[in-house]
């Protein structure tokens, strides 16, 4: 069961609020950034990228990452790849895997046909609602106001729009 977010004493006493209000950056995201910008930038993952990546994991409970696991020649793929199943499993459910596609510009990954989920009867089933969502290249950038492009000197519209 999803339980982020989850007020535990809500409904258990008269007296008890609800504060709506979610977190926007987490701590989290901070680390994950930080791993993945030192990784991006010496061309594979760092001690100090780990050290950030890994406290991720333990705070969830999860086995850390071994430095060893990231010697040879295509270290710099393995810990990308950690980082994007990483940001996958530790943000779901909070807005950020459409943002992070887009910034590793893999919005292709997003052409899928999409579903819901039915509950009846306490039973849970796929629901595919019956279209794609489509992602184009030009959705990595958004369009500019046309009326901005038409009076602003040197704007020129985004490619595709």
């Amino acid at each position: 069961m999803l339980r982020k977010f989850i007020n535990e004493e809500l409904g258990k006493g008269s007296d008890v609020k609800y504060n709506p209000i979610h977190p926007i950056f987490r701590l989290a995201d901070l680390y994950l950034l930080y791993a993945e910008a030192l990784s991006e930038y010496n061309d594979g993952p760092t001690a100090e990228g780990l050290t950030f990546f890994n406290q991720v994991r333990a705070r969830s409970g999860m086995p850390v990452y071994d430095a060893a696991n990231y010697q040879g020649g295509n270290n710099r793929e393995k810990f990308f790849n950690a980082i994007v199943y990483e940001r996958k499993a530790e943000f779901f459910m909070e807005s950020q895997r459409y943002f992070d596609l887009r910034r590793w510009k893999k919005g292709s990954d997003l052409n899928l046909k999409m579903a819901g989920i039915l509950i009846n009867n306490g039973i849970v089933s796929r629901n595919d609602i019956g279209w794609t969502n489509i992602f184009r290249d030009n959705m990595y950038f958004h369009p500019f106001h046309i009326e901005a492009v038409n009076n602003t000197k040197g704007l020129y519209q985004n490619p595709g729009w």
